[in-house]
């Protein structure tokens, strides 16, 4: 399979762009290729009135544009094809492409073999994003001026030649581009590993293959970043230098360095020395919750290596807002708490989510999308007994199979809505004779095809907050 080097030079040449995307992907992809010199050929299968003013802004940087359609001429005589990440090598058009000889990139890819400074590269099967934006956030509050990019739908292209330092969000699709360079970040954080996107692989080992592609290329100059109780991870092999994280206080003498917690705080560990961070009591509300101390302790280590002060990172930590759609406690109305996490797209991020309630009685909104051949069994019994009433959506597949699961069960208060704000209004309703409790958004499942993806998932449940009479 050709692919392209730092020697390969754009300008004159006809790169075909493969999906424009919805959240800012296409873009970062286009700015770079116009101010390389290339000529432009965009293709995406949606519509164009879809894109409206993110594509006028573009438009005239753009020679050739294809909207509702692929031509294959397209793929076979060009230059370079650049896809999105998500799509798949074997994807009709990128197979004509690779069988004409031309190469075939994504920004992730090119970023890997074009960016020639230090950057942090994050992934985990969940909590990237979060573990991402604080990670940038702390460096910026230390005065290490940074960026967060990558899955985060900040295109990584636009952070090349940039002075900022760059933090980035890595999926196991632009993992896999990485492999095929050979490349792997200087600072590479691998925060979990479980069962996900099982209708995109054929097998959780072809999943774990293309995650491991963040430390399998460092070298002895660069740090690993790694849970310490995730054996699956620390048996893979790296050449880099490791530190680790947990937020279990039994692990406090068995970490060699990295972070850890002892009496109700934060320590960076190195050698025998620990340097106090955070106090756990000082974290806001918004990231207090169990489940997000890990991902805080990986964040912490990874700035802390990148040259931010231990004790200014601390304070860092205590000024983050946290992120939309990933356990986001929005308001309380009448006494009920309203929870977003839209992001929650797997059944173990609903187990935590679940495990992190404290207000009771709670009502669950469940499914909205596609669940991805992941196991949904998981979350039954927790739903029994967490759970006081489980609203689901009408014609939707992942809302039948849990709906066939806890039929089997002697749980009952199930209500079927048609769209988010009937969900809302069920919710509320309902827990108003108690003047208390919470209502959490948490699909278990993709957005997409019942939404348009986790963002609309999680906006429309804002928007229906706002709403309620």
């Amino acid at each position: 399979m050709k692919i392209i080097d730092r020697s390969f030079n754009l300008r004159g040449k006809h790169v075909t762009v493969m999906g424009f995307g919805t959240k800012n992907g296409g873009s970062g992809t286009i700015e770079f290729l116009h101010n390389k010199g290339a000529e432009i050929t965009v293709t995406d299968l949606l519509t164009e009135a879809y894109f409206g003013n993110e594509l006028d802004i573009h438009r005239g940087k753009i020679q050739n544009l294809r909207f509702g359609y692929h031509d294959i001429n397209d793929f076979i005589s060009a230059d370079l094809i650049i896809k999105n990440e998500g799509i798949k090598r074997n994807n009709e058009f990128i197979s004509a492409a690779l069988e004409h000889g031309i190469p075939v990139e994504t920004p992730a890819g090119l970023f890997s073999i074009l960016c020639n400074q230090p950057y942090i590269g994050i992934t985990g099967t969940k909590g990237k994003t979060f573990t991402t934006e604080l990670t940038a956030h702390i460096l910026n509050y230390c005065g290490i001026h940074s960026i967060a990019a990558g899955n985060n739908c900040v295109n990584p292209l636009r952070c090349l030649n940039s002075d900022l330092f760059t933090v980035l969000e890595l999926s196991s699709w632009q993992l896999h581009e990485f492999a095929l360079h050979e490349k792997s970040p200087h600072i590479a954080c691998w925060l979990n590993f479980f069962n996900d996107h099982m209708n995109y692989y054929d097998s959780i080992d072809e999943y774990f293959f293309d995650k491991k592609a963040i430390t399998v290329n460092q070298n002895k100059n660069d740090i690993f970043i790694l849970p310490f109780d995730e054996v699956t991870i620390g048996n893979v092999k790296t050449k880099a230098e490791k530190y680790f994280f947990s937020s279990n206080p039994l692990n406090t003498e068995k970490i060699p360095q990295g972070i850890i917690i002892k009496n109700n705080k934060f320590y960076f560990k190195k050698d025998i020395t620990f340097m106090e961070v955070l106090n756990i009591s000082e974290l806001p509300e918004c990231i207090s919750e169990k489940h997000f101390k890990d991902l805080i302790a990986a964040a912490l280590c990874c700035s802390i290596l990148s040259g931010a002060d231990p004790e200014k990172a601390g304070h860092a930590v205590c000024s983050f807002k946290g992120v939309a759609h990933r356990y986001e406690k929005l308001r309380e109305k009448n006494g009920i708490l309203f929870i977003n996490d839209s992001a929650a797209t797997t059944p173990q991020s609903v187990l935590l989510a679940l495990e992190s309630l404290n207000s009771f009685p709670a009502i669950l909104i469940c499914g909205g999308g596609n669940s991805k051949n992941l196991d949904l069994s998981i979350i039954i019994e927790s739903i029994c007994k967490k759970i006081e009433m489980l609203i689901l959506f009408e014609n939707d597949s992942t809302s039948e199979i849990i709906l066939d699961m806890i039929k089997t069960t002697s749980f009952k208060n199930i209500v079927k809505v048609q769209s988010m704000d009937q969900a809302v209004i069920s919710a509320y309703s309902y827990l108003l004779k108690y003047k208390r409790g919470t209502v959490i958004l948490s699909p278990s499942c993709a957005g997409s095809p019942f939404f348009t993806d986790i963002y609309e998932r999680g906006n429309l449940f804002k928007n229906s907050i706002i709403n309620l009479y």
